[in-house]
């Protein structure tokens, strides 16, 4: 499992986190009674995505397979072609390796409200760079650990272009 439980005591919360392809399973737990919180989170893609029945749902959370019991506000408990939007593991920029989220229009995008807090962070979920250090795209944000981004309008490519016409070598003006 990528996420193995074995002490009980105070709660622990995974927020704005990816848990998808690894084999045994996403989330587990040696004893029922252990306090795990999940929040903007993606499960997805995995063996048998929760092997363990005792989750707290804090919202906006997305399952693959249905096994994790989500029931809070914004989260959906089975979240078909989930697995199919999330890309490979790989390096998309950042200190560590992303699965990136394929399409705009997967269940992870836009999923979280823009006023959406951590429980007991406080600060809004989308005001908060990805691992990548990305902001959001101003539509509200997505579940998981990859943010997808606001594409650059055609007037900021334009304006680049001229900067980049203008400090390089002679060619046509563009306007």
């Amino acid at each position: 499992a990528a996420v193995y439980l074995t002490r009980l005591g105070s709660e622990s919360l995974i927020g704005s986190s990816t848990i998808a392809s690894n084999v045994g399973g996403g989330i587990a737990a040696d004893q029922p009674s252990v306090a795990l919180s999940l929040a903007s989170d993606i499960v997805a893609a995995n063996t048998k995505d929760c092997l363990t029945g005792d989750l707290t749902d804090r919202g906006y959370n997305l399952d693959g397979d249905g096994s994790c019991g989500l029931t809070a506000p914004g989260s959906k408990p089975s979240a078909p072609g989930l697995a199919a939007a999330l890309g490979a593991l790989r390096d998309n920029g950042g200190p560590t390796a992303t699965m990136a989220l394929a399409l705009t229009s997967d269940p992870a995008a836009g999923a979280v409200p823009t006023g959406f807090a951590l429980p007991g962070v406080g600060a809004p979920v989308c005001g908060v760079p990805d691992q990548r250090g990305v902001l959001a795209a101003s539509g509200g944000c997505a579940a998981g650990a990859f943010q997808i981004e606001d594409a650059p309008s055609i007037r900021a490519i334009l304006t680049h272009l001229r900067r980049s016409s203008s400090h390089g070598s002679p060619g046509r003006r563009i306007r």
